[in-house]
């Protein structure tokens, strides 16, 4: 019974000055909420960086490229000879424990795509093989990606990105419609027929480009009727997820080593993750303005909590003496 006064007490108190319940209840909100927000924003901005790194296939993957050049002090010293093959893409696949996939892979930027009607689009060219959709997490929305058949006899074939699907053919289905490449301004156009649409995935912060102005054909068509190259630009190697990462460079480069005569001045090579410190710098700014404003709403907050709580219990002081001088216990005061 004592338990339903106190509230009804309570209540009928809360009642009786509204606007000074208000502002208490508005000051405990401030307070509350600006942490909350403080706490949500970090995390996802944590989260943009996990979508991020998975947008490209995941943070367990290295990337190989071509050193062409050896230089010191602004000069170059001597050019490199080897490349790299799509044979040494199985190789390391083969004698390499801790690698899931090697996947060649040959790029150019921005050549000139037509359709018959004359549309034009400017797209990311890469060469690869069946593999990567696989490696990289890429769908393919409509029809098929790159197969086995079409590397082996250098199919001219290609498969579109979103942006690049929509900016050539609108709302109508590009599978089975050609499509010409001009890989340079005087270079022949390369006739190709669409097989596959990929699946949105739009932009990534380790590029500069969207994902979806993609226009994948196999590698071999890539360098037989588009670079005139012989060899491979990119290795894009995925490894397992316990496995040692200086550990895993060593015996990638041991087998490259091995297969081009003892050479290893040609071997580059970088993580997808060297961005991630970057972001996370950045995620760490915001954790700090956030907590600064955070702070200070609750250091307000407070402040005029305590101010309100001070006047309630100065208003009390004579009810508060009234009933210890007829007996009240401390708990019935409380």
């Amino acid at each position: 019974m004592g338990f339903c006064n106190a509230a009804i007490a309570g209540m009928e108190a809360l009642l009786q000055n509204r606007i000074r319940s208000g502002l208490s209840i508005l000051g405990i909100f401030i307070g509350i909420a600006s942490v909350l927000c403080m706490v949500a924003i970090g995390d996802g901005a944590k989260q943009i960086i996990v979508d991020d790194i998975e947008k490209l296939g995941g943070p367990n993957q290295v990337h190989f490229e071509t050193r062409l050049a050896i230089w010191r002090k602004d000069r170059i010293v001597r050019w490199t000879t080897e490349r790299y093959t799509l044979e040494d893409a199985k190789a390391i696949e083969a004698e390499c424990p801790d690698v899931l996939y090697a996947l060649p892979r040959t790029s150019h930027l921005r050549p000139l795509v037509t359709n018959r009607n004359g549309n034009q689009a400017l797209a990311i060219l890469i060469g690869v093989i069946p593999e990567y959709s696989l490696a990289m997490r890429w769908e393919v929305q409509t029809g098929r990606f790159i197969s086995e058949n079409d590397v082996e006899n250098a199919n001219q074939v290609c498969i579109l990105g979103a942006n690049t699907a929509t900016e050539l053919f609108g709302e109508v289905s590009p599978i089975g419609q050609e499509v010409k490449l001009r890989y340079y301004n005087k270079h022949p156009p390369v006739r190709l027929r669409v097989v596959g649409v990929m699946k949105t995935k739009g932009s990534s912060f380790s590029t500069w480009y969207s994902l979806d102005d993609m226009i994948c054909v196999p590698l071999t068509t890539h360098q037989q009727r588009c670079s005139g190259i012989g060899y491979v630009q990119n290795l894009d190697v995925f490894f397992q997820k316990d496995a040692v990462f200086d550990r895993l460079i060593e015996n990638i480069t041991d087998v490259l080593r091995k297969r081009h005569r003892g050479r290893d001045d040609f071997i580059e090579y970088w993580r997808t993750t060297y961005y991630v410190p970057e972001l996370e710098r950045i995620q760490k700014v915001i954790k700090i303005a956030l907590g600064g404003i955070a702070g200070f709403s609750l250091f307000v907050s407070g402040i005029g909590i305590m101010n309100i709580c001070l006047v309630s219990v100065g208003e009390k002081t004579r009810e508060i003496g009234l009933r210890k001088s007829i007996g009240a216990k401390r708990i019935d005061m409380f």
